[in-house]
């Protein structure tokens, strides 16, 4: 039951999710309940019972109000004779938490059912193997030969963290990618381990478990018959320096995966209501294509070596429904003595291969609405550029818990966050002057946002209007909500020198013609030198003849 990969966890939770999904349809969240899902079976009273741990997602509309746990909690009891029975389960009625909601029960003299893990910490594991040569299809997360190297990895990977510091409470292993690493010879292996966190657990010690992690492979020598690369480890991109050798080293892996955002408007694409939903036909098969278009793109870009792949995180409506807007997030491997990203590169490289983008694969585009994390020339703004600004908050009623970027849970929120921002502005008395904002970085914990904002220049358009205007919009009686989900609070702002204004305006000499002037000064000075000679010379015979 520990893994979720095998057969007796599936059928677990193919009857569970059919149970719970039968109750909260009839609950107060109906009909916009999508489904639930169990993350971890886990063993209670020395496994002699079974603890189960599920989510549930509903869609939350604008007017919808706030989720009331209380109410969800007593339908639960209400539908299972006091939270005795769920169909052929017998359920322990001092078990039951809703988002960590639990109403105790009187005394009694029965021990109590420990309260379940109400918490699931992830940290990111990167190496590479030196005799496990890379294969094409091993970027395929389908591909029978990605599954079986999962297989494999995530056991051994499972037999080492059982007997560290979090073995009790260690959940599982998963791999995210394999890469490769010196032109195929060796894969570089990225993976994802969890692990059950309770409000007693002492803070996660990357250090304790890179150490350990070296301890059990012989200084990170050998893993049963795969030779690794021992200054490849990173365990949540800690990582610690081997001393200097004669050896060549192995080429050291990224050490971070940076994403950039993608935003822009497709004129052929009519907007349906369906589109909001992530989880929807229409949503995954728009996806799907738009995924594969862009990915064409980027491996031809000077990101193509470390791309990792490109997700879409909202679809909008644009005019009324006549188009559609697309946001997406695209992620790549970045080596840490590599330069900062530069967005205006990515978008030339999307303007090229789109015919000045007019057109992807069938879809008609805006050429007027590409953003590359923010970043556009603007070509609407012949006379004047537009203003940046940085925007920040903090999100006090959610958590994010995996801070990886291309978790779905990251990639998630960052296009629900751009999405509820971009609806404050056009919504707001600065609408005609407002252009887009871009979510560029989330931050663990109360989720900490940052992003970036741009506007058109006029006189209404300012730092304290953008503020005031910002505070308006989220502020109710008690609180601040951007939206109906996320509840806010610390909002700063801070104007930039827009990228927009400086980059586009710098006119480079092509080398052909800075060739030609070094050539020419090179002609010129030698010329000189020769008159020169010529002219001492000259000199010198005059001054002979006068002598005689």
């Amino acid at each position: 039951m520990a893994d979720p990969t095998s057969r007796t966890f599936r059928s677990t939770q193919l009857l569970f999710d059919n149970l719970m999904g039968k109750i909260l349809n009839t609950s107060t969240i109906v009909p916009d309940l999508i489904n639930c899902s169990l993350s971890t079976l886990r063993p209670v009273n020395q496994g002699k019972d079974t603890g189960v741990d599920s989510v549930c997602c509903y869609r939350k509309t604008a007017t919808a109000p706030a989720f009331d746990r209380v109410k969800t909690y007593h339908k639960f009891i209400n539908e299972t004779n006091g939270f005795t029975k769920l169909q052929n389960y017998n359920l322990d009625p001092k078990s039951l938490f809703v988002n960590d909601y639990h109403e105790a029960s009187p005394p009694t003299t029965v021990s109590p059912t420990p309260k379940p893990q109400v918490a699931t910490d992830c940290f990111t594991l990167n190496f590479t193997t030196n005799n496990l040569k890379y294969r094409t299809q091993m970027s395929i997360p389908k591909s029978k030969l990605f599954s079986s190297t999962q297989r494999l990895f995530s056991k051994l990977l499972g037999d080492i963290w059982k007997n560290s510091d979090i073995g009790p409470d260690f959940i599982n292993c998963s791999l995210s990618t394999l890469r490769s690493v010196n032109q195929g010879k060796n894969t570089g292996v990225d993976s994802v381990c969890c692990y059950r966190k309770t409000a007693t657990t002492p803070p996660f010690n990357r250090v304790n478990i890179y150490r350990k992690f070296r301890t059990e492979t012989n200084g990170f020598t050998k893993m049963e018959r795969f030779n690794l690369d021992p200054d490849s480890l990173f365990v949540n991109d800690y990582h610690e320096a081997s001393p200097q050798t004669t050896l060549s080293p192995t080429s050291k892996r990224a050490v971070a995966t940076e994403c950039f955002t993608v935003n822009f408007t497709a004129t052929s694409l009519t907007y349906r209501p369906q589109m909001a939903d992530p989880t929807s036909r229409i949503f995954s098969s728009a996806q799907r294509f738009l995924v594969n278009l862009f990915g064409d793109i980027m491996k031809k870009s000077e990101v193509g070596p470390d791309f990792i792949n490109c997700s879409l995180s909202t679809l909008r409506s644009i005019h009324q429904r006549k188009y559609t807007g697309v946001d997406s997030v695209c992620c790549y491997r970045k080596a840490a003595t590599a330069p900062p990203f530069n967005p205006i590169n990515i978008y030339q490289k999307f303007v090229n291969e789109t015919n000045h983008f007019t057109k992807i694969g069938r879809y008609n585009l805006d050429p007027n609405s590409l953003f590359v994390n923010g970043y556009s020339p603007s070509t609407t703004d012949s006379a004047s550029d537009l203003l940046s600004y940085e925007l920040g908050f903090k999100v006090i009623n959610k958590n994010l818990t995996n801070k990886n970027p291309l978790s779905p849970e990251y990639k998630q929120l960052m296009g629900s966050i751009s999405n509820e921002l971009n609806q404050l502005f056009h919504q707001s008395s600065i609408s005609d002057g407002f252009k887009i904002c871009a979510v560029t970085k989330l931050r663990i914990g109360s989720i900490i946002v940052d992003c970036k904002c741009y506007f058109h220049p006029s006189g209404i358009i300012s730092k304290d209007t953008i503020k005031n205007v910002f505070q308006q919009e989220t502020q109710n009686a008690t609180s601040q909500w951007l939206g109906s989900r996320f509840q806010i609070m610390g909002f700063t702002i801070e104007e930039y020198p827009s990228a927009m204004a400086t980059e586009p305006s710098k006119q480079e000499l092509p080398y052909w013609a800075i060739i030609l002037i070094c050539f020419s000064v090179l002609l010129g000075s030698i010329f000189f030198f020769l008159l020169c000679v010529l002219t001492a010379v000259w000199v010198k015979r005059r001054a002979g003849k006068y002598q005689i």
